[in-house]
């Protein structure tokens, strides 16, 4: 299957947010819960939406997002495995986009082209 461009930059995105995001989020050492890609990216996805429509800036608003939601459930973002990253990045790709071509199209385009340059 072919991915579009602003899904395959967003999770890469979404990447180097977990890898610098790693100092922020504290967690005690140990195994790292299981994350299900889907319900997270969903999550994520729906809330970097709505601050993309409230006119924050593209990346911004997904850093901030992911940081706060991992440090939410006490997970190293370093410690998560890439496959579940890369996972992760195209979940909330989906979900940013078509939340925020629903509720803010003009910005949702915008944001879009952005991403296409």
């Amino acid at each position: 299957m072919l991915e579009s461009q602003p899904v395959s930059l967003m999770a890469g995105l979404v990447s180097l947010v977990l890898i610098s995001g790693s100092a922020i989020a504290q967690s005690a050492p140990g195994p790292t819960p299981a994350l299900d890609a889907a319900v997270v990216g969903a999550t994520v996805g729906r809330d970097v939406a709505r601050r993309w429509c409230a006119g924050e800036e593209p990346r911004r608003a997904i850093e901030r997002t992911l940081v706060a939601y991992l440090s939410g459930l006490k997970i190293p973002p370093d410690q998560l495995p890439q496959a579940t990253t890369q996972a992760l990045g195209k979940e909330i790709a989906v979900e940013a986009f078509a939340q925020a071509f629903a509720s803010c199209p003009q910005t949702a385009r915008q944001v879009f082209r952005t991403m296409m340059q």
